[in-house]
């Protein structure tokens, strides 16, 4: 195998999209993503595009930042007020090779062979799963250091609304039919969106704001411009979606998303303190579960972050690992 840098972003679309339709990978590992964030917040003489290829095949592809001499996923580096907004990292590989442990391996000494003959020593793997080929491989290596950084809660969908209801701990069962129970003495209703309109957008963003000083600060004008961007994208495997929970008609909860055919990510959401009193937060990831329990999709993802109201819905923990290596020691 050899590794090759790709100077123009253009030229490894096409394979990109076809290794990305080729196997499960998170918007933040797609083409169009990698591609906004490189345009929006990095110094392109730092960027490392790497195409690996066997016998002139191109069987995987990884965008790399380089940062205070450590090459990272790029996407992981805060920005815009150290602010974090890549969820996973990882890398596109032909599904051939994920199906084989060893030409596997071949891919990621291929990569560190290319930096190691360019005298980089550190590499940072932020954010990485460990249902991940790369945690699954790297972390049997050698001078490899694994540390738990975060998690990422979620739940299965396979069951059917009532028995994930009965599955969930007493107290959080009663809590959550307390609090359908008084939304529906109102008139409310959940919305899902397809199509982002950017009005539509504008109310994501200014019940994202409300929701509590920490999110206001978060999304400055320049973060929801890149928001905005980034629902506007073609994925291929995944859509952007936006969901609304509405009382009497007033938009009072949204949650953006992104929707594969078996998978749901949930990316950021807000909602108006206004009607706490109704839980419109969580009943507003309530309603999508109870829509989608037992159907087409397996998997709702809510993404890094251990806040307690995932909790409260029978979430469990998908641990998340910062993989660091001295190349040096290979």
């Amino acid at each position: 195998m050899k590794c090759i840098r790709v100077n123009n972003f253009e030229e490894i679309e096409t394979d990109w999209l076809r290794l990305f339709r080729r196997q499960l990978n998170t918007p933040f590992q797609s083409f169009p993503y990698n591609q906004l964030f490189i345009s929006q917040f990095c110094d392109q003489d730092n960027i490392y595009i790497l195409k690996i290829l066997d016998q002139e095949k191109v069987v995987a592809i990884v965008a790399f930042e380089l940062i205070a001499e450590v090459i990272v996923f790029v996407g992981m580096k805060p920005v815009l007020g150290k602010e974090e907004i890549t969820d996973y990292g990882d890398i596109v590989v032909d599904m051939q090779y994920c199906q084989n442990k060893t030409k596997y391996q071949l891919i990621w000494e291929t990569i560190f062979n290319y930096f190691k003959d360019l005298h980089i020593q550190k590499l940072q793997l932020d954010y990485v799963r460990e249902d991940s080929l790369i945690w699954q491989i790297l972390k049997e290596r050698e001078h490899t250091i694994t540390t738990p950084i975060e998690v990422a809660p979620w739940i299965n969908l396979s069951c059917s609304w009532d028995e994930y209801i009965a599955s969930l701990k007493r107290i959080d069962r009663k809590e959550l039919k307390r609090k359908l129970k008084r939304i529906e003495l109102q008139s409310y209703q959940l919305i899902e969106m397809d199509t982002i309109r950017k009005e539509d957008f504008d109310q994501f963003i200014t019940l994202h704001k409300l929701s509590d000083t920490a999110k206001e600060k978060f999304m400055s004008e320049e973060m929801a411009s890149f928001f905005w961007q980034v629902s506007q994208i073609n994925y291929s495997l995944w859509k952007t979606k936006l969901w609304f929970l509405e009382i009497d008609n007033k938009k009072v909860a949204a949650i953006m998303g992104f929707v594969s055919d078996n998978h749901l990510l949930m990316y950021n959401s807000g909602f108006d303190p206004a009607f706490s009193y109704y839980s419109v937060g969580l009943l507003s990831h309530a309603l999508i579960l109870q829509k989608y329990f037992n159907s087409r999709y397996q998997i709702y993802d809510f993404m890094r972050g251990s806040e307690r109201y995932k909790y409260d819905l029978g979430a469990i923990n998908l641990q998340l690992y910062r993989i660091s290596l001295n190349l040096n020691s290979f």
